[in-house]
C-alpha cells in the first residue's frame, strides 16, 4: 500500500489559514467573502470602540514562495475600503509544502501610524512605572 499524500493547498486553504490568524491575534473579525463584499471589505476588521485606540482593517497577502511584491495599489484600495479605520498589509510566508505551516508572519502599517503606536506605549509604560 502506498503513501497517501495530502493535496496541494489552495491559495484559498493558504488565505483562510492566514484570515484565521489575523482573526486570532488581533481580535479583527474575517469578513464576509474575505472582504468581496461592497458593504463589507478588507480580509479582516477590528471593532472601532473606545478601549481600541488603534483600530485596524487587514489585507492579508500569504503565499509559499520566497517573496511576495508589495503594490502601491494594493496600499490605495486597503485605505479607501478602510472606511475609517487604518489600513494595515498581513503577509504571512508559509512552508512550501502540505503542511500549512507558516514561516513567518508581517504587518505593513504607515510610518506615522507606527509610530504613534511607539509614542503610545512609551506613555503607557511612564504610567505603568509610577
Amino acid at each position: 500500500m502506498g503513501l497517501i499524500m495530502a493535496k496541494d493547498p489552495t491559495t484559498r486553504d493558504l488565505s483562510d489559514r492566514h484570515e484565521e490568524f489575523i482573526e486570532t491575534l488581533f481580535g479583527a473579525r474575517r469578513t464576509r467573502g474575505s472582504g468581496n463584499q461592497f458593504n463589507d471589505p478588507a480580509d479582516n476588521r477590528m471593532s472601532r470602540g473606545r478601549h481600541t485606540p488603534f483600530a485596524y482593517a487587514f489585507e492579508g497577502k500569504s503565499t509559499q514562495r520566497a517573496s511576495m511584491p508589495l503594490r502601491l495599489a494594493d496600499w490605495q484600495k486597503l485605505v479607501e475600503q478602510a472606511h475609517g479605520l487604518r489600513p494595515a498589509l498581513a503577509h504571512r510566508f508559509y512552508r512550501n509544502d502540505n503542511m500549512l505551516a507558516s514561516v513567518l508572519d508581517l504587518v505593513t502599517v504607515e510610518a506615522n501610524d507606527f509610530a504613534e503606536i511607539l509614542e503610545q506605549a512609551s506613555i503607557y509604560r511612564e504610567m505603568s512605572d509610577r
